[in-house]
């Protein structure tokens, strides 16, 4: 490498050291690099379509049950809420157990508790008496709390429906 003298002293001469390396010296340096490079390539690449696969899949049925959630949702009637719990009740099992097998343990363990409520809940808190508004004002100068069915199941709905984002 050429040196220059200048008053500040001695430079490197730039044009060598700027100038681009051989590509046939690069590959004959190192026969192992460009496999190396290639395989590490196809293992990145590997990991990334097993990792959106995975997530695409989860999000598909969170969308699914989402929708199904929505559906009953949109299906609640105004009364006879006792018929729509009992009918529906079956449906809405098979959608929570099958959304179960994605969820992480900390989702599916909420959303069994939420399903246990739900399931557990009286027949008598739906009964066609409690939906009048003459039947709750009574029960509230008891002392008692009365909630609307049609309240207590849209509830739940929107609390199954949070699982689904």
């Amino acid at each position: 490498m050429m040196q220059s003298r200048t008053r500040f002293g001695i430079l490197p001469n730039y044009e060598a050291i700027n100038q681009k390396p051989d590509r046939k010296n690069l590959s004959e340096l190192n026969p192992y690099i460009i496999p190396c490079i290639a395989i590490i390539g196809i293992g990145v690449s590997a990991g990334i379509a097993i990792y959106n696969r995975c997530k695409n899949r989860v999000q598909s049925e969170k969308d699914k049950f989402g929708v199904f959630i929505r559906e009953q949702t949109a299906k609640l009637p105004p009364a006879n809420i006792e018929h729509f719990y009992r009918t529906t009740k079956p449906d809405m099992k098979v959608a929570v157990e099958r959304l179960k097998h994605f969820l992480n343990t900390n989702d599916r363990n909420r959303i069994d508790r939420l399903w246990r409520e739900y399931d557990e809940t009286p027949y008598e808190n739906f009964q066609k008496e409690r939906e009048s508004e003459t039947m709750r004002a009574i029960e509230n100068m008891d002392g008692f709390s009365c909630h609307n069915p049609r309240d207590i199941v849209k509830y739940y709905l929107d609390g199954f429906y949070k699982f689904a984002s």
